[in-house]
């Protein structure tokens, strides 16, 4: 075999596109030719230099992202998570037997069951946050809107006289947990830095 022939077998087999015969053709071609295998080991250096090098020092940005971010500390308000759970805690207690029963007064037993049923599922959602706060504002929309809900038809049927003050006073359970849900997933803290980036847009658009 000619050195030629030989070393485009070479630069074939570190591509890994040569046949099991060429390349035994090629390993004793070099085993007797010192030019041959002296390039192939050149060969072998400049092609691992050029897929591996050292990795680059690069400035670590995580605090700025999550500065940027508003992203709250978890844990720092662990008497929220307290107050959250024992909120949980009630709405169960209140609502997993009107799931079972459907027992509501003013309702029928199908909407009674399903007035449960909302109760236990926000119940549990208020637990998970106990025990995964950095989940809080994942639950804020529906909890929102279930708690607000809950709150609004309460006042209307208690200024309608279709119900009482106190019977319709476990709403507040809702609305209590509502805010400690808020308080626990950094709402303040996402609410001001939304707020700064609108102020900060509109005064680019004013400037330009």
């Amino acid at each position: 075999m000619r050195c030629e022939h030989a070393r485009v077998l070479a630069s074939a087999d570190l591509d890994g596109e040569l046949a099991d015969d060429e390349r035994l053709a090629m390993e004793a071609h070099l085993g007797g030719c010192v030019a041959c295998s002296t390039w192939m080991a050149g060969a072998r250096d400049l092609r691992r230099s050029m897929t591996l090098r050292p990795v680059d020092d690069h400035v670590d940005l995580t605090e700025a992202v999550l500065a940027r971010a508003n992203v709250p500390t978890v844990g720092s308000q662990g008497w929220l998570r307290v107050m959250l759970a024992y909120v949980g805690v009630a709405l169960l207690v209140l609502n997993v037997p009107l799931l079972l029963t459907g027992d509501e007064s003013g309702a029928a037993e199908h909407v009674g069951r399903h007035l449960g049923a909302w109760g236990v599922a926000l119940a549990v959602g208020f637990l998970y946050v106990v025990w995964r706060p950095e989940r809080a504002i994942g639950l804020v929309p529906l909890a929102l809107a279930l708690a607000v809900g809950l709150a609004v038809s309460a006042a209307i049927d208690v200024s309608n006289g279709e119900a009482g003050v106190v019977s319709e006073a476990t709403h507040l359970l809702e609305l209590v947990g509502l805010a400690c849900l808020w308080a626990i997933s950094g709402g303040h803290v996402r609410l001001g830095g939304t707020l700064r980036s609108v102020v900060a847009s509109g005064r680019g658009l004013r400037s330009a």
